[in-house]
Parts: C-alpha cells; structure tokens; sequence
C-alpha cells in the first residue's frame, strides 16, 4: 500500500486504498477553516480517493494538488531544513523591508517559530482536536484581547473557549508528550504577544489569506470572544464616546457592525483596517495602560494646520492623509 503526502494545506493526507478516511474527511470538514468549501468540493475530493483506490499504481493521480509518493522518507522530510534556511536567508536579504517587523521583533527570543506556528495551526483543524476548535486566526485574536485587555484571564477559564466546548472537552491527544508540546507552543504564543506588549512595540495580526474567507473574520471573532470573556472590565472603553471608536473597525472585520454605523463596507475598506490592525492594537492597549487619561479628539483644532505627511495629531503613528484626514469610517478611532 503506497503512502501518498500532501503538500497544500487545505488537502488530506491519503493511504491508497483505504476508503475508511472518508468519515474522518467530513468530520475535518466541519471546522471553520473549511466552511467557505461547498458540496461540489468535498464530492470531488471524495471521488479522487475513489480513483486512488481502484488505481493505486496511478503515480500522477494527483499531480493537480501538488501531492506525491514518498519513495525515501528522509529525503521527503529534508524540505523542512532546507525551508528553515530559505527563509533565515530572505529574512536577511530583506532586514531593511520589514523594518521592525519580523527582524526587530522585540519577542524574537520567545515567540513562535514558523514551523512551531504551523505545526499549531494543523493541530486545531486535524481530527483531534473537536470540531468547535478555534483556527489558529482566531486563537491569535482571542489571545491578543487577553493579552492587552484591562484584566488577566487565567488558563483554566480560556481552554475551554478555545476547545468551543461547555463540557470541559479536550483534544484526543496521542499522549502525555504531545500535549505537554502543545501548551508549551501555546504558552509560547501568548509569551510572544505580551512581549510586544510589554515594549509598547506592534503585534503583527496573523491573517489568513485563501479561498472565500473573508480575511480578517475569524481573527476578529477571535478579539471580540476575548472582549465577552472580561466584558464589564471593557465596558468603560465602549462608555467613552471616542474611545469605543478605536474598537470599531475590529467589529467591522468580524462583520458585526451594522450598516448605519460602518457604511457600505467595501474590500478596500476592509484592507485599510488590515493595514493599520497593528496600531490599533497599540492604542488599545495605550487606552487600558491609563483608562483615565483623555482620547485625543479626531481632528485638530481649526487654528492648527498639519501637513498630509506630517504625524496625525491623534497619537496613531500614523501620517496625517492617511488617518484623520480620511473621512472613511476605516479610519476611525
């Protein structure tokens, strides 16, 4: 029986043959990273393993989803060296882009590695995990609101939200060695993003970029499960009337602003929140450091003058024309 590996993350890793991956197939299929797949999807999918099945010396069966036999493991595993090395080495040739971003990173010694972070993201949509699991999107919000929110939310309280279950249900772990791995990956996540905190330095949103998903959502839902998990410590920030602005645009991604407040929420708009995400962040967690201090007003005073290029008076970080001077509502805060 020829093993056969996936390489795109949205395709199931197959045995040639065995048919019983059909119900393990559907049951992968009813996690959120997969709601923008339709019927038509999963009958193709399905009918392939057929194919594979009645053909298993088919070696270009599926050639269209990248996939290929393994003949030598050890080549085959070889990829992830060799990727780890690739990226060191873009990283370097472009210090100067990411600015202090991935390179200046203030929570480089303790964030996340890419292959720790993917490893983390598989594991919340594999058949272990249950099938009201968060994406690693949504934990990467739900974690940021935690992290930079007005009170502490011990472990014992958030599992259970990032399980999705009133049951205290947990993952089928393959043993003690793989769950002491996943909530040292876990804890490191949260590490990272309050090491940014920390150093008032940006935490970088982790956004997903692939099919129908609209990006941006799950992360969003992910802060705002946060927000309800302390809602009456937030509650003072949604009382002030210029600072519950800072949060709207977050409300926006998650689609749960209505109309009238947010306007035709277009896909522009939507990519102009992305963008200025990370200095969202930062003025929340400004807000929370000292919830008594007044919000800057949304725009100066008329005997003011500042230039389109010159830093917004509101305290963003970012340029005058590219903050208050817009009138979009995705600017708003």
């Amino acid at each position: 029986m020829a093993t056969w590996f996936g390489g795109a993350g949205s395709r199931p890793v197959v045995k040639l043959g065995l048919i019983e991956l059909e119900p393990a197939l559907r049951r992968v299929w009813t996690k959120p990273i997969y709601e923008h797949h339709t019927e038509a999807d999963h009958a193709a999918m399905l009918e392939k393993l057929q194919q594979a099945a009645r053909n298993p010396v088919d070696r270009n069966m599926f050639d269209d989803e990248g996939v290929r036999p393994i003949d030598d493991p050890v080549e085959a595993t070889d990829w992830v060296e060799r990727r780890a090395e690739a990226n060191a080495n873009w990283a370097t040739e472009h210090a100067s882009e990411l600015g202090d971003g991935e390179v200046d990173d203030v929570a480089k010694a303790v964030r996340l590695t890419d292959d720790e972070r993917e490893w983390l993201a598989g594991f919340f949509v594999s058949r272990q995990a249950p099938d009201s699991a968060m994406s690693f999107e949504m934990l990467d919000g739900f974690f940021t609101a935690l992290v930079i929110g007005p009170e502490m939310v011990p472990p014992s309280e958030y599992l259970a939200e990032i399980w999705g279950t009133d049951d205290g249900g947990s993952p089928a772990w393959d043993g003690s060695e793989q769950a002491e791995y996943f909530f040292a990956l876990l804890m490191k996540h949260w590490n990272g993003i309050a090491a940014r905190r920390a150093a008032n330095a940006k935490h970088l949103p982790y956004i997903e970029h692939f099919g129908e998903a609209l990006p941006g959502e799950q992360w969003a839902n992910g802060f705002l499960t946060g927000i309800e998990m302390r809602r009456d410590a937030w509650d003072p920030m949604f009382a002030d009337r210029r600072a519950d602005q800072i949060v709207l645009p977050i409300l926006a991604l998650s689609g749960d602003t209505p109309e009238e407040i947010i306007g035709r929420f277009t896909p522009e708009m939507r990519e102009l929140i992305l963008e200025q995400l990370p200095v969202t962040l930062q003025m929340i967690a400004s807000y929370w450091r000292d919830p008594q201090r007044a919000i800057p007003r949304r725009e100066p005073a008329r005997s003011t003058k500042v230039g389109r290029n010159a830093p917004c008076p509101c305290g963003s970080g970012l340029k005058f024309k590219k903050c208050c001077s817009s009138r979009s509502p995705a600017t708003l805060h």
